[in-house]
């Protein structure tokens, strides 16, 4: 009963997160009709243009939180939405790049394209590994736990 009302909170908690956010995005997009702005446009239109994205991470990185609660093996997809996420989010901070190019200079010879596809590889790799660590950590120490308890 704890573990519902444990999910149930964190549930709240993060669609009170996601509301608010999506209310900021909400303000950003009048304030730009208000205030004649070009760094704040661009940005408005970069968060309007990703914000399938943006949802899309927080609902998979939600999803993963309430699966961590669980307990083995029901908590073994955690990780890999963990990772899927993590992957969205280095592409939104990459695609950032790109609004921020246009306005300070950045080095036409410095290759995003093959920074963001290494390091989209490698942040996917450690937190899907350190993800699967911990739940095996987790489950390993729940059965000696449970071993020591039965004697």
């Amino acid at each position: 009963m704890d573990d519902i009302k444990e999910v149930g909170k964190l549930l709240l908690a993060k669609a009170i997160a996601l509301g608010v956010f999506l209310l900021i995005i909400l303000i950003l997009n009048i304030t730009v009709y208000i205030i004649n702005n070009q760094v704040l446009n661009e940005v408005v239109v970069f968060l309007n243009h990703n914000i399938i994205i943006i949802i899309l991470f927080i609902l998979l990185f939600i999803a993963a939180s309430v699966l961590e609660t669980l307990v083995f093996p029901y908590n073994l997809p955690g990780p890999l939405l963990n990772a899927i996420g993590g992957w969205l989010l280095v592409y939104f901070i990459f695609d950032m790049f790109n609004v921020i190019k246009k306005f300070i200079f950045v080095p036409d010879e410095i290759p995003i394209k093959q920074i963001y596809y290494l390091t989209s590889i490698i942040v996917f790799i450690i937190i899907l590994v350190i993800g699967y660590i911990k739940i095996l950590a987790d489950a390993g120490i729940h059965k000696y736990k449970k071993i020591f308890k039965d004697e």
